[in-house]
């Protein structure tokens, strides 16, 4: 960057400080000038506004709402200038998006699909996709983005040729090249199923990176194929279409010869893209703050580096969470109760506790937390830093109604496979935005696709927080999957004992149906619904 845009963009964010410290003194007396108007009691568009008491009705307190809604929000623009998670790929990097699929040597339209009597063909449904990402990085502030074809039926580019184009992208931007590549798979056998995603085999750090966190945000949607245990659905291989680029990826978004994939891949398509987006914000991200540690003199806290030498000694051998209760005995029940980790009340009570995962939100939360507020019921909330962004006013509700937000992390990201900084990174940088916004602190943490390990356990206790595993959960995420009321009622009923810990997705339609049912039937039972904070 040159020194005129440096002064340029450091009068832009003073200028913008100013303005917002002018703002904060002239709507500030009104903000704190009725201490009964609760701070952030204004809502979201995604949520139920507050009723009753809590806001006022009269023509100061919807003034008084307003400006609260005013600086919020004006902090909220400031912060995003401020973090901006663009500026270091706007600097170093251009974006290049590449639909898939045709080429000149087969002069075809990829691979198809038909389901309900309709034939979906790859180069569509990647140029679909193209195009969604393309849109969403742009409001995001990423600049120069382009893609390595301009139509959708221009099946005379051979991937060699799009990747080339991606080349001369960075050439005559004087910048390296940020590649995303978008595909889907086939397969004979119709059961195989998820998200792989691709990176070249040497010289791959940066974009290793770079498939991790869109790994992390695209697993909160999409299973990645081969997930559990240590396999991480990145998978190395010497294409030249990857190789001859600076950082890149080629995402096999799912097997379209898979139902379910499919119909993920047809029916979530803006979801999918924003969290290849935000995937892409993270790795941003990172590389700023790789390159500020480079080129800063930062001193760290002896102490804290030494609390940190120590947790990294701790083995990170990863693993899944599937057992069952009757599984959890012996070296695994010992290592996360050492850790004061929580998969189940002990207890012979009638007692339970409801959890839900919330990787990213639709529509179906609201019902859920109506039938909870109907029934008098509390549970536990686990979001990622995707859903809180996507979701604002809804999180919002679950504060106001009592219910426990717990921590699922910034991205989604397998632990495991962080350093202990990158995993501080993720529960704290979610922890952060969350306090800011409702002045609470989060006190769980549950890990990303159940994966843990024994340094993961001792990393979130030094910050502070329980890991809540759970002792029930069930294949609900699957939105392209479900069985109906009926089915998720009877699966949830059977595994009912006491003290069972139930984990449950927010996306799942026949958990919204069967839940009111699931409450009352269970009250009938003598069964009361417990919260985390009962969990000794």
């Amino acid at each position: 960057m040159n020194s005129t845009a440096t002064l340029r963009m450091q009068f832009s964010s003073t200028k913008t400080l100013f303005l917002t410290a002018a703002l904060g003194v002239v709507l500030g007396f009104g903000y704190f000038w009725t201490p009964d108007q609760p701070k952030f009691a204004f809502q979201g568009k995604d949520s139920t506004q507050t009723t009753g008491d809590s806001l006022k009705t009269d023509s100061t307190g919807t003034f008084v709402s307003t400006i609260q809604k005013t600086l919020f929000e004006t902090r909220r623009i400031v912060k995003r200038q401020l973090a901006n998670p663009a500026r270091f790929i706007n600097e170093h990097y251009i974006i290049v998006v590449d639909p898939g699929h045709g080429g000149t040597r087969f002069i075809d339209k990829g691979f198809s699909a038909t389901y309900d009597g309709k034939e979906y063909y790859e180069k569509d449904i990647a140029w679909d996709y193209a195009l969604l990402v393309q849109k969403k990085l742009i409001e995001a502030g990423y600049e120069g983005v382009t893609k390595t074809k301009e139509m959708v039926n221009d099946t005379s580019l051979s991937i060699f040729t799009r990747a080339g184009r991606a080349a001369k992208a960075g050439k005559d931007a004087g910048k390296k090249v940020l590649f995303v590549s978008l595909h889907w798979n086939n397969f004979e056998d119709k059961n195989v199923h998820g998200t792989e995603i691709y990176i070249k085999e040497s010289n791959n750090y940066k974009s290793r990176k770079l498939a991790e966190y869109i790994r992390g945000t695209l697993g909160q949607i999409m299973e990645m194929h081969g997930a559990g245990e240590n396999v991480t659905g990145i998978i190395e291989r010497d294409y030249r279409v990857l190789r001859e680029l600076d950082t890149g990826v080629l995402i096999e978004l799912g097997y379209a010869s898979n139902d379910s994939d499919l119909l993920k891949m047809l029916n979530h398509q803006d979801e999918i893209a924003a969290s290849i987006v935000q995937g892409i914000d993270a790795f941003s991200g990172y590389l700023q703050e790789q390159d500020a540690a480079k080129n800063l003199a930062i001193d760290e806290d002896p102490k804290k580096k030494q609390e940190d030498y120590n947790l990294s000694q701790i083995p990170s051998i990863p693993f899944g969470w599937s057992w069952k209760k009757k599984d959890i005995i012996g070296p695994v029940d010992d290592v996360v109760r050492r850790y004061k980790g929580i998969y189940e009340k002990s207890t012979t009570e009638k007692e339970i506790v409801l959890t839900f995962d919330c990787g990213y939100e639709n529509g179906l939360t609201p019902v859920i937390l109506d039938i909870l507020k109907e029934n008098n019921v509390k549970a536990a909330f686990f979001i990622t830093g995707g859903y809180l962004k996507q979701a604002e006013g809804i999180v919002q509700r679950m504060v106001n109604e009592g219910h426990i937000v717990g921590n699922h992390s910034v991205n989604h990201l397998s632990m495991p496979q962080l350093s202990v900084k990158e995993m501080k990174k993720e529960v704290l940088g979610l922890e952060r935005e969350f306090y800011d916004r409702f002045e609470k602190k989060m006190n769980y943490f549950r890990p990303p696709s159940g994966e843990w390990s024994r340094r993961t356990l001792a990393v979130v206790q030094s910050l502070g927080y329980r890991m809540v595993f759970w002792s029930f959960a069930y294949e609900d995420w699957d939105t392209a999957n479900q069985h109906g009321k009926d089915f998720a009622y009877k699966k949830i009923m059977a595994n009912i004992r006491p003290g069972v810990v139930i984990l449950l997705h927010s996306v799942s339609k026949d958990n919204s149906e069967a839940l009111d049912s699931i409450i009352k039937d269970l009250k009938k039972d003598g069964y009361q619904f417990k919260s985390l904070d009962d969990i000794n």
